[in-house]
């Protein structure tokens, strides 16, 4: 295991922090329709739960170092390297998305707000889905020898 692994996921939580604070006002919206269902959401509440996930994920690796158990290095690669990796390629292609925006031609209408719900909703799914591997690496750092 990675000696600091839970520090990688306190910077991003702390990155995570700065720059949803510091670019996105209190009126910044995330809003997203599904069938019949208009759904918003307010950017600095992604963020502070965003922050707070990888500051959860972060713990147990802390724990695990402190108490001298040793979960899988290869699911911890793989965790990190995914919630990390991934939080920052969110934001890169949220930038770029942002920056190719065109105007719309009809009055209302625009396609960024979809594209950045959908990239939204796609690396939510992911992040999910990876918490999977997250308890299996901690089941496995439970109940392995001690170092």
């Amino acid at each position: 295991m990675q000696k600091h692994t839970y520090l990688n996921f306190w910077a991003t939580a702390l990155i995570l922090l700065i720059i949803g604070f510091a670019f996105y006002g209190p009126e910044a919206m995330l809003d997203f329709n599904i069938h019949d269902t208009y759904i918003v959401i307010a950017i600095r509440d992604i963020v502070t739960m965003s922050a707070l996930c990888y500051f959860l994920s972060g713990l147990p690796y802390l724990l695990f170092q402190w108490l001298k158990r040793r979960p899988s290095v290869r699911l911890t690669r793989i965790h990190t390297s995914i919630m990390v990796g991934g939080c920052f390629l969110y934001l890169i292609l949220n930038a770029l998305i942002k920056a190719s925006a065109t105007k719309s031609t009809f009055p209302g209408y625009d396609d960024t707000t979809d594209r950045l719900a959908m990239l939204t909703l796609s690396f939510g799914f992911v992040f999910v889905l990876i918490q999977v591997v997250f308890l299996i690496n901690v089941a496995l750092g439970i109940f392995r020898k001690r170092e």
